[in-house]
C-alpha cells in the first residue's frame, strides 16, 4: 500500500476517532458537570488538591464507552470501506497514467 494512501486512511482514523470521543464526551456532558460540582463540594486533600472521586469515575465510564464505540464493528467497516475506497482511487489513477490512450488525448 503505497505511504500516500496509508497517510489518508491515518488522518481519516484520526478524525473519526475524534467524533467519537465528541460523542462521548456531548453524552457525558452533563452528568460531568453535576460530578465536578458535588467534588467541588469536598474538602481538599492532605496535599490541597481538590479531591475528585465523582469526576474520576464519569471520566472512567467515558473511557469505557469510548473504547466499546472504536470496537464496534460499524466503525471497523467505516475504515475497511474508506481504505476500499483510496484504494481503488489510487488503481484509477495509476491506469489512467499507465494507459497509453490516455496520454495520446492529452
Amino acid at each position: 500500500m503505497p505511504d500516500s494512501i496509508r497517510y489518508a486512511l491515518d488522518k481519516f482514523e484520526s478524525k473519526l476517532s475524534e467524533q467519537v470521543q465528541k460523542d462521548v464526551e456531548a453524552r457525558y456532558a452533563s452528568r460531568l458537570t453535576e460530578a465536578k460540582a458535588k467534588d467541588a463540594l469536598l474538602p481538599k486533600g492532605v496535599n490541597g488538591r481538590a479531591q475528585s472521586p465523582h469526576q474520576t469515575s464519569i471520566e472512567a465510564e467515558m473511557i469505557v464507552e469510548e473504547h466499546k464505540l472504536l470496537a464496534n464493528p460499524s466503525y471497523k467497516h467505516k475504515l475497511a470501506a474508506e481504505e476500499t475506497r483510496l484504494v481503488r482511487e489510487y488503481q484509477r489513477q495509476q491506469r489512467a497514467v499507465n494507459n497509453p490512450l490516455v496520454q495520446v488525448q492529452k
